[in-house]
């Protein structure tokens, strides 16, 4: 799989002042019956000792499989899990990098991916749920080591100005897409994403959180 080397959700959301991205586009669980979801996609990164920051397949595997076991615990209103093949998966990533950074007018008229529109068809569903974790984890050795020098700046900066700031430097990041397509007008009628700092996305707690702020608004009530 061609994976660019960026953090789709981070770098679209990590500049933003609640790291959150939202489209409505009037579906809710109540409103659109039946809905598949296909098996969680995820992009996980890791950041070693020297500071490399690339994408880490194994720990890719075991977020998504964490995502599965949060959607599942969370009682989801999913009739069906759908597998995704290879191309499915390119497809879903190439999906997630598009709407990186859309705007909410430009997500409300982005078409459904045509592989996962197949999908959705074969399967006798008219709306797909996608669930797609991204996030980073750090090195304990380059944490200490990026805290020990942004600590150095840190004094240093308050020799010159009198006034003591210190960075500190993220152990890991973790965020969660949610959309939601419908095949029959081939549109997006739901899209929530959201980025936490010093959220794990090798933690089960951590992601079910996230399962459950970006799908309550489509569920419309609290999820357990």
């Amino acid at each position: 799989m061609k994976l660019k080397n960026v953090l789709f959700l981070l770098a679209a959301l990590a500049a933003t002042s609640c790291g959150t991205a939202r489209y409505y586009g009037g579906a809710s669980a109540g409103s659109i019956g039946a809905m598949a979801a296909f098996r969680p996609c995820s992009y996980i990164s890791y950041i070693d000792r020297s500071g490399k920051q690339q994408y880490d397949d194994s720990l890719s595997t075991v977020s998504a499989q964490l995502v599965a076991m949060a959607s599942e615990d969370a009682a989801l209103p999913v009739s069906e899990w759908l597998p995704l093949d290879e191309a499915g998966r390119e497809e879903v990533f190439s999906f997630m990098d598009a709407l990186a950074g859309a705007s909410p007018k430009l997500v409300g008229v982005m078409p459904v991916p045509s592989v996962l529109d197949s999908l959705l068809e074969k399967a006798g569903y008219r709306y797909g749920l996608i669930l797609f974790a991204d996030g980073m984890v750090r090195d304990t050795r380059n944490l200490v080591r990026e805290a020990v020098k942004e600590a150095a700046i840190g004094v240093a900066l308050a020799v010159l100005t009198g006034t003591v700031v210190v960075s500190v430097p993220d152990r890991c990041v973790s965020a969660l897409r949610a959309v939601i397509l419908d095949a029959e007008q081939n549109r997006i009628v739901y899209d929530h994403a959201l980025v936490r700092e010093d959220e794990d996305p090798l933690d089960l707690q951590d992601t079910r959180r996230l399962v459950r702020k970006v799908m309550k608004d489509f569920v419309g009530r609290g999820l357990p």
